[in-house]
């Protein structure tokens, strides 16, 4: 799944706030600190399916700015530049290959490709000054921008049998790839690359074989520009766009239907799509109050054809804070509907990275010390990528799943300190049957231990430990795939 890269800084900024968060986190992940190159600051980018995180980061005293690798093996390696002070990494491929954009000696910015037996390459451009890469498939197409000896602004796919080509232009305009899906087709449009399919603008769609499709402004909602945020190996797109009545709704579009509107939750109005899978999963965020006077609420939401949109809720936030209507928001899903964001914890003014399923809810993955986090991508296997601040900084950050076992045992702990020794022995039996391999013998355990805290909810326990209890061995059944 190819998604359109979401501006990982400006998710940054949004999320900063010092204090004490006072919310206990789940034990279903691990969180690793990336590091940096040297400065105050590191931001990830994309994630591979293999684990490997690709972005950017600020060198010693923060003197330039340059592209990373991470895998758990290297740590951070610093990709370097073409010549000049700056890079950075847009894309990540299965083979560990890295695209993105650097500086070159002569002031100029061209697309690079990176492995690491060549290390950094130029790709070059298409006869005029500059050059950048936003995203490669696992075939090592690379496509993004360049600038032409006429001083205009095409698209491109470049290969390393075929070089760059050029995708040409719409109506005269200039073009930009932002996306390639695994069977090589390319989407973009024309224009700036964060205004694609503005009011009379058109998205295209290219491949080897076909050529340039244009798709138009995608049907539209009715009103007069819609926007792209990402398309799946499908070849289905999701995004936003504006209705007749002036208002911001989500949709999603494909070939064979064209643009449908996803609507809105309860009483709001606007909605916005950041990310789809290849099941037409849509996730994004909604209003769901849109007052007259005062700031709207928004929250997560996901969309699917059969279940229409749900409310992904939050992680007790309730109201925004000022500078924002946002008290939740996904912006990425994956193959199994894994959907991870951001949302602000009770008292509104700390935002915390989230994953949420459909069968385990919401659960906050935690920030670097008392501060705020944001998750921008997650991979097929759960492992999730983000940001979160330091003292003095921000840093790139991973979020691993863990086994069982590690779930099982931090829950087996609480209830034991909180005296429960009931649950705590059913506890130990799903621990057990785990170890040796009995994957089903911990299911069972571990429905009894709900049952069990259901029945003490408000009498031997609060009903916030209660809650606190059952949320946490539901997830332990969701990481053990219990049905």
């Amino acid at each position: 799944m190819l998604l359109r890269r979401v501006s990982s800084v400006a998710v940054v900024v949004l999320v900063l706030a010092a204090g004490e968060t006072g919310r206990a986190i789940s034990p279903l992940f691990q969180m690793i600190d990336l590091g940096t190159l040297g400065g105050t600051y590191s931001t990830a980018v994309a994630l591979s399916e293999t684990g490997q995180v690709v972005g950017y980061s600020g060198t010693a005293a923060n003197a330039e700015e340059h592209a990373f690798s991470w895998t758990a093996g290297s740590g951070m390696l610093d990709l370097g530049t073409l010549g000049g002070s700056s890079s950075r990494a847009a894309a990540v491929n299965a083979g560990g290959a890295v695209a993105g954009e650097s500086g070159t000696d002569l002031a100029t910015t061209h697309a690079f490709l990176w492995t690491a037996g060549t290390g950094m390459t130029d790709l070059g451009t298409l006869g005029g000054c500059c050059s950048g890469a936003t995203d490669m498939n696992d075939l090592g197409q690379v496509v993004g921008w360049s600038s032409t000896s006429t001083n205009r602004t095409h698209a491109f796919s470049w290969t390393a049998a075929g070089g760059m080509i050029d995708l040409g232009a719409l109506a005269s305009s200039d073009t930009i790839a932002w996306a390639v899906n695994q069977a090589g087709q390319v989407f973009g449009g024309n224009n700036r690359f964060d205004s694609v399919g503005g009011p009379g603008q058109h998205v295209f769609s290219w491949t080897a074989t076909g050529g340039t499709a244009d798709l138009g402004a995608l049907g539209g909602l009715g009103g007069s520009f819609t926007i792209p945020s990402a398309v799946n190996d499908l070849g289905q797109v999701a995004g936003y766009g504006t209705t007749a009545a002036g208002t911001d709704h989500a949709f999603v579009w494909t070939p064979v239907q064209g643009i449908a509107d996803v609507g809105v939750l309860a009483d709001g109005v606007r909605s916005h799509a950041f990310s789809l899978n290849d099941s037409l999963q849509v996730v994004g965020d909604s209003e769901i109050v849109h007052p007259p006077f005062g700031p709207a609420i928004i929250h997560a939401m996901s969309w699917s054809p059969a279940g229409g949109m749900i409310d992904l809720g939050t992680l007790g936030g309730t109201e925004p804070r000022q500078e924002s209507e946002i008290v939740s928001r996904a912006l990425a899903v994956n193959s199994a509907g894994q959907t991870v964001g951001l949302s602000l914890l009770a008292g509104n003014t700390i935002f915390h990275a989230f994953s949420w399923t459909k069968t385990g809810g919401m659960i906050d993955l935690g920030a670097l010390g008392n501060s705020g986090s944001v998750a921008v991508k997650v991979n097929g296997s759960g492992t999730v990528i983000g940001a979160s601040e330091v003292p003095g900084g921000v840093h790139a950050v991973l979020w691993r799943p863990l086994g069982p076992s590690p779930i099982i045992s931090s829950l087996r702990a609480a209830v034991s300190s909180a005296g429960f020794q009931q649950g705590a022995r059913l506890l130990q039996n799903a621990l057990a049957a785990v170890e040796r391999g009995d994957t089903a013998g911990a299911c069972g355990p571990l429905a009894a231990f709900v049952n069990q805290v259901s029945a003490q909810r408000g009498k031997t326990l609060t009903v916030d430990q209660a809650n606190e209890l059952i949320a946490s061995a539901m997830r332990a059944r969701v990481a053990l795939g219990c049905r």
